[in-house]
């Protein structure tokens, strides 16, 4: 189940896996087979669901609020950068560690980035609770991608982080 809004393509890969994409990361991306188990409302919030992991906003909203279980615990939005092209923002927020293409954050989310995608971390949490931020680009003109993976368990994390790695391997669902 894929969706397009503001320049930032959603799609849900499989149960609390939603891929995000700008640029021309989309149009390149071949989909990972068909997760039908989601929700995709369009109008008047638009919403797509993956089990417990929601990217969601409201008409007007800056940008797509993550939650988890109902709980918001980021937002994702996209900007366009004169140096790379179009760039991936997320804040997350707890503490978020980078290392090797994957962040994770204590929230319960891990950011595992496309091949061809950096990600750098801008901030760091603040007592007050304000998202750190992660920024993810491609080359110049290729666009960005990563893949919103959700536990919230530190296990289940990783459990689907190795599902991620095993569909990407094989090409997908098939059947």
């Amino acid at each position: 189940m894929r969706a397009t809004w503001e320049g930032l393509t959603l799609e849900a890969i499989d149960h609390e896996l939603v891929w995000a994409g700008a640029g021309n990361a989309a149009a390149a991306r071949e989909p990972l087979g068909s997760f039908s188990d989601a929700h995709l409302v369009q109008e008047p919030v638009r919403r797509l669901v993956s089990g417990y992991l929601m990217v969601a906003a409201a008409p007007g909203a800056e940008g797509f609020t993550i939650s988890s279980h109902g709980h918001p615990v980021g937002v994702i939005s996209t900007d366009v950068d004169s140096a790379s092209g179009t760039v991936i923002t997320v804040g997350l927020a707890g503490d978020i560690e980078l290392e090797e293409g994957v962040v994770r954050s204590s929230a319960g989310i891990a950011l595992v980035a496309d091949a061809g995608t950096q990600l750098r971390a801008v901030a760091a949490a603040d007592p007050a609770g304000r998202p750190g931020a992660v920024v993810a680009r491609g080359a110049s003109g290729t666009g960005c991608g990563l893949t919103l993976v959700h536990g919230p368990a530190a296990v289940k994390v990783e459990n689907r982080m190795r599902l991620l790695a095993s569909l990407e391997r094989v090409g997908g669902r098939h059947g």
